[in-house]
């Protein structure tokens, strides 16, 4: 449904130096042209406030229940960009967050509303913050399309969303502006990350550790029984094998697994599903899906170093690659899939297993049946990935 608000929303069209910032949106004098479009009536709402030393500001408040579905709050920015965001680095606004983990999520649709493009800035803060966001750090979401830029020539509608199966969440924004913004440095870990280093310590002092799996649907149990997944589950699998291998050893692991994910639809969901529970190591499984809809290796080099800085921002987490395990529709897809993420490790300082080599390694015949379908592991196929995480850590604390 759609619901439009009428008041005055100051736009600054006016000439300014090529790539120089342009204001397109401060809320002082009202939220003229901003709507909302949700799937479930009173899933977003947004008001006008004053206040503070900011003047008017937009307050919008996500309410998210199991079926909430999409929520958007629509900015009339879009003639603004159309003429101007091409000679500009990326967009800067102020949030006023509400202290939670989870994300807020900017969304850029065009070309007649078939490529659509996201970005996520942190709520963490409760006072007032410029948020700077480059557009290369927007990420194509949308499956089933060729790899695109975006074309604000074709642009349809900017966006501040939330998605199906996010948590509420509340903030404030002002002062949009487009922006000449410095290109930001790639994230690193510490030194020793891509030997867990923080994670065998821990384990061998016999400490309590938070393991969190964050996968699509092969994380989270599809083909297996649901009776046997809280135990059999490769995760699970992993951290029983853990605590046998370090005597005293107490290891916790979540399931952070949605069926159908994306790399980019990971990423999107590290805040509340991740970060949120202050792991201690990270383990990413995700790639299936975007073999399955063939998206490209830039493109997924693009959104996997993203999910990977996202991570070291947002958590103190070491963080383990999983390389996806074979698709027999898509040979070796997955597999080149495995060598960005190599690669993307490597200069990240992060930890790297490649899950397609330990399943090769298995007879014919085990292999087969490490699958329950061509791409969902069986019950077997996840105690093999399982033994294939104990065995690299196992190796890393022995060095």
């Amino acid at each position: 449904m759609k619901q439009c608000w009428t008041a005055v929303l100051m736009l600054f069209l006016a000439a300014a130096a090529p790539g120089g910032p342009l204001m397109v949106a401060d809320f002082d004098g009202g939220a003229e042209g901003v709507r909302v479009r949700e799937s479930v009536e009173g899933s977003v709402r947004f008001q006008l406030r004053e206040g503070d030393k900011r003047g008017g500001f937009l307050a919008v408040d996500f309410t998210r229940g199991e079926n909430a579905g999409y929520a958007y709050v629509y900015l009339p920015i879009t003639e603004a960009l159309s003429k101007s965001a091409a000679v500009h680095d990326g967009i800067s606004f102020m949030v006023k967050g509400d202290g939670s983990e989870t994300f807020g999520m900017i969304e850029i649709r065009c070309d007649g509303y078939v490529n659509i493009f996201q970005a996520v800035f942190p709520l963490d803060l409760t006072e007032w913050r410029r948020v700077d966001l480059r557009w290369d750090e927007f990420f194509q979401i949308n499956d089933g399309v060729r790899e695109a830029d975006i074309n604000w020539e074709a642009l349809d509608v900017f966006a501040l969303g939330s998605r199906a199966m996010w948590n509420s969440c509340s903030y404030a924004i002002d002062d949009v502006a487009l922006a000449s913004i410095e290109p930001r440095r790639p994230r690193s870990a510490y030194e020793g990350m891509g030997d867990l280093a923080a994670t065998v310590g821990k384990l061998k002092e016999g400490a309590a550790l938070t393991m969190v799996a964050l996968g699509d649907s092969i994380t989270y149990g599809a083909k297996v029984p649901r009776a046997e997944r809280e135990e059999a589950l490769y995760f699970a699998q992993a951290a029983r094998g853990l605590e046998e291998r370090f005597p005293g050893a107490r290891v916790k692991a979540i399931n952070a697994g949605i069926g159908g994910d994306t790399i980019a639809e990971g990423l999107l969901r590290i805040g509340h599903d991740v970060a949120a529970r202050d792991p201690d190591l990270v383990t990413v499984y995700l790639g299936a899906n975007d073999a399955f809809y063939d998206l490209t290796e830039s493109r997924v080099r693009h959104t996997a170093s993203l999910l990977v800085d996202k991570l070291l921002e947002t958590t103190d987490a070491d963080i383990l690659l999983l390389g996806p395990t074979q698709i027999a529709e898509k040979p070796g897809v997955p597999e080149a899939y495995g060598a960005i993420y190599a690669e993307i490790a490597r200069e990240r300082g992060a930890a790297y297993l490649d899950l397609s080599d330990a399943l090769s390694m298995l007879a014919e015949a085990d292999f087969k049946r490490a699958f329950a379908d061509n791409v969902h592991l069986s019950a077997y196929g996840h105690s093999v990935v399982g033994e294939a995480i104990v065995d690299f850590i196992v190796e890393k604390a022995a060095r």
